[in-house]
């Protein structure tokens, strides 16, 4: 059993997303309730330290000014493990991004969408800007669904 932060267990029955210089895994948090989170683990042997620690203190900069939007994937905990030297991010856990949920759950029309997913999803980009905080990479699997079907932006 894997434990990061002496605080999330990581599911170990959940593949996890592998980018370039961290991953993103599902735990749970001990210290509320088991709550499902996504714990991004940045890999402290990626490329070269400086970008790895360059990258994880811009992420967690941004999302310090920014997880209070309702349409902004929340932070949890930033730290650093012990057991493995590698910094993280415990973020809130949406289970889908917008790509796969509507591809599970299309919607009827422009208007539809908009009104569901595409006003919050604006929102929240206006709210990233007005902290000086621009998104570099607007896809819809930067987008995530929660279980509430709520669109919070991420990455």
């Amino acid at each position: 059993m894997q434990v990061i932060g002496g605080r999330f267990v990581v599911d170990p029955s959940w593949s996890p997303y592998q980018g370039e210089i961290s991953k993103v895994v599902r735990a749970v948090d001990l210290e509320n309730a088991m709550a499902k989170v996504a714990i991004k683990i940045f890999d402290k042997d990626a490329f070269q330290q400086n970008i790895v620690l360059e990258a994880f203190a811009r992420e967690c900069e941004s999302l310090q000014k920014l997880s209070a939007h309702d349409n902004i994937v929340g932070l949890i905990d930033i730290g650093r493990d012990i057991d493995t030297g590698c910094s993280y991010l415990a973020l809130e856990w949406c289970d889908a991004n917008l790509r796969d949920h509507l591809a599970a759950n299309p919607e009827r029309s422009w208007n539809s969408f908009y009104n569901r997913y595409g006003a919050d999803i604006l929102d929240a980009l206006r709210f990233a800007y007005s902290q000086d905080v621009l998104h570099r990479d607007i896809k819809p699997q930067n987008v995530l669904v929660n279980a509430e079907g709520r669109a919070c932006l991420t990455d």
